[in-house]
């Protein structure tokens, strides 16, 4: 695409980035059913996995159908954040950044996933310009791209989808984040000394580095509420991310309606994760929401 195109494609919401408010007081419909259908979904596509226990597979799968109900119900931070976020991980996620559309592969059957990528990058971008905002004591629309680049966090974004963020904060006059202070990349140096392109959430988390001389007090992690739980499990097994720093998960809500679809789809990436790949543990890494 050459650049004329890019421009002209440009979402119309680019320059009107927000935080989706998350309505407090969430609960799964017939949640007690939940538990039994991930199990069941999960040995139907992996069938090896009937020699597991199932109470084990079923106890996690409650565990983390509790998490993502409590991850819904998170007061928004935005308004209010921490000052010492250093750096902002913003996780990948199905649907494109420059359009209305979703990346090809699975996720392109559910058009309701269709913007997920673009609703972690609003929180992103809005938790550092507000973070900024914070620590120079001005309002957030005042916030300049010569105080984010002087006062604000990181942002890292390691997916194979990481262009079009070069091209959004290139040509959007209404975001405030200067390039300069994001990591951004879509491949990586595996354990064997090969070079890798990133495809999937595994890779995003044996990927992970900080910038260069950062080493930061606290990393917000804007992600799915549904799609923490399986990050967060990875990350305990990967222990990627440096051992000083607090996590701050950022949660993102899923769009209304779909909210126990998306939660079945992940907890049962994450029993596959945890007792067939085993690349995850039963528990997420130490986090707060706060």
């Amino acid at each position: 695409m050459d650049e004329a195109n890019v421009r002209s494609s440009l979402r119309p919401d680019l320059d009107h980035f927000h935080q989706q408010k998350i309505e407090l007081g969430f609960s799964f419909q017939d949640k007690e059913q939940m538990p039994d259908t991930i199990v069941s979904n999960v040995i139907k596509q992996h069938p090896t996995l009937e020699e597991i226990p199932y109470n084990q597979m079923r106890d996690l799968a409650v565990e983390c159908i509790e998490e993502i109900e409590r991850l819904h119900n998170v007061p928004d931070i935005i308004e209010n954040p921490p000052e010492d976020i250093d750096v902002i991980w913003v996780i990948g996620a199905p649907g494109l950044l420059l359009e209305h559309g979703s990346k090809p592969g699975w996720s392109a059957n559910f058009p309701w996933m269709d913007n997920l990528e673009w609703e972690n990058f609003g929180s992103a971008f809005a938790l550092a310009t507000a973070v900024t905002a914070k620590r120079l004591r001005k309002d957030a629309d005042q916030v300049t791209r010569e105080d984010a680049l002087r006062s604000g966090p990181w942002i890292i974004y390691n997916d194979p989808a990481y262009e079009p963020v070069n091209t959004i904060l290139q040509e959007s006059n209404g975001i405030p984040i200067p390039l300069e202070k994001t990591l951004i990349y879509g491949e990586f140096t595996d354990k064997d000394g090969n070079v890798q392109p990133i495809k999937n959430t595994a890779d995003q988390v044996d990927s992970i580095r900080m910038p260069e001389g950062v080493n930061p007090r606290k990393i917000a992690i804007c992600v799915l509420s549904a799609q923490w739980v399986r990050l967060g499990r990875l990350l305990a097994k990967a222990k990627t991310l440096p051992g000083g720093s607090g996590i701050l998960v950022v949660p993102t809500p899923t769009p209304v309606g779909h909210e126990r679809e998306h939660a079945i789809i992940e907890c049962q990436g994450v029993l596959v994760n945890a007792f067939k790949n085993n690349n995850a543990e039963r528990t997420p890494i130490i986090y707060t929401t706060e």
